[in-house]
């Protein structure tokens, strides 16, 4: 066919000459469209994406049906994996090697030290990095604050003061989705403001046994609870992307989430510092919170064309022009350190050059400080005490200690 239209002189549709089948939670509309910029690079280059997408903003859903799948013996050809969990898969030898991709794309050199850790194991790069996100951020609607004459709060105390006086004019103070990972969201930004970076990586990170008795362990779940009161009647089982809408439409004044909010209010033309603040979470502002969007690839008995799209889509992820456009659309900054910041807007401007200055922490919410197992169980312990009124923060301290023993 091909043959025949070039002698015709006829621009042919593409066939395809191999698919790669990608597992995914990124389902909002400025994710997809993000997305997008990547399967049409894969389509560009002759191959076809198969989409597999899994709905939940936290992942915990998509690595559920990974594991069946895997299990199963039929994992897709890619998946966005990221964190401990890649060394996990890569241990139990389903990872295809990268090695001579990173090496023509000089990958040493592009990322940055914190990013390079969570791409290798046993020396060998296993994983593909697309961007780094700022867990720890506070959005804040501009209209709200300058008819109230606020200032964005900087103390956990002053956000509490914040919110009920923008409750009593008629607004939602904070728009929080009580579901599980956004209560854990909420609850690294508090963690990191009370406890600090090095207590909060000896608990977190380093499972050190002794930091569990730390009073301040308490008083995270103390401060955690004082925000229950703020968070509305229809909180219930509200998405992200919901949340950020209300504050689009000025409904709600204020998000405690990650910088892929930006993504949400670019995507409806609003402008940082003219229809939204984009500013640190409480108490955190002189860390940087990370998540780091990986995808890495599965060993398949296949066609010989479709290891070729692999392949094709990890160079794709990683092409310098492409990160660019990416990450403009999701609101995260380049996973590549070899970027111009003027090509971003103010808000992405402060995340790369705090990212290179700021003292680093893995998101625990994110799936950066931990593998699954641990992590699921700081989920529960964090959300189930975040909703039931009758846990007392000691209690609760307790329990989480107990969790992450039991996941070692």
């Amino acid at each position: 066919m091909k043959r025949l239209c070039l002698l015709l002189g006829l621009l042919c549709p593409l066939s395809y000459a191999g698919n790669v089948e990608v597992l995914h939670w990124w389902t909002s509309d400025s994710e997809t469209k993000a997305l997008n910029l990547i399967k049409q690079s894969l389509t560009d280059q002759g191959h076809q994406w198969r989409d597999f997408a899994v709905t939940g903003g936290g992942g915990d859903s998509a690595m559920t049906v990974l594991r069946t799948r895997a299990v199963s013996g039929n994992p897709p050809a890619s998946a966005q994996i990221k964190g401990p969990e890649i060394q996990e898969w890569a241990s139990l030898r389903f990872l295809l090697p990268l090695d001579d991709l990173a090496k023509a794309q000089h990958w040493s050199t592009i990322y940055s030290p914190t990013v390079l850790n969570y791409l290798r194991y046993q020396d060998s790069f296993v994983a593909v990095p697309f961007n780094i996100h700022r867990v720890n951020m506070l959005w804040l609607n501009k209209a709200i604050f300058d008819e109230l004459k606020l200032t964005p709060p900087t103390t956990w105390a002053e956000f509490i003061n914040t919110a009920q006086t923008i409750e009593a004019a008629g607004y939602i103070g904070f728009a929080h989705g009580l579901q599980p990972w956004q209560d854990t969201l909420l609850f690294e930004s508090v963690a990191i403001s009370v406890l600090g970076p090095d207590l909060y990586r000896a608990i977190f990170v380093q499972h050190d046994s002794t930091s569990f008795q730390s009073a301040k362990l308490i008083a995270v779940f103390e401060q955690f609870r004082a925000l229950r009161g703020l968070v509305d009647d229809k909180a219930i089982d509200r998405n992200w992307d919901q949340n950020t809408q209300l504050l689009v439409e000025k409904k709600a004044a204020m998000q405690v989430m990650g910088n892929w909010v930006k993504g949400e209010l670019s995507l409806q033309q609003q402008r940082p510092n003219e229809d939204y603040y984009c500013v640190p979470a409480p108490g955190t502002a002189a860390t940087f919170a990370y998540n780091i969007d990986t995808f890495v690839f599965f060993k398949k008995h296949q066609q010989p064309a479709n290891q070729q799209a692999q392949t094709a889509l990890a160079k794709s992820i990683s092409d310098k022009a492409l990160q660019i456009k990416f990450n403009q659309i999701k609101g995260s900054i380049p996973a590549r350190q070899d970027i111009n910041p003027a090509l971003f807007d103010t808000c992405s401007q402060q995340d790369i050059k705090d990212f290179s200055q700021l003292t680093l922490l893995p998101s625990l919410a994110q799936g950066m400080a931990n593998t699954g197992l641990t992590q699921n169980a700081i989920v529960d312990v964090v959300s189930h005490f975040f909703n039931n009124p009758k846990i007392t923060p000691e209690k609760a301290a307790q329990q989480l200690m107990v969790a992450i023993i039991a996941t070692q």
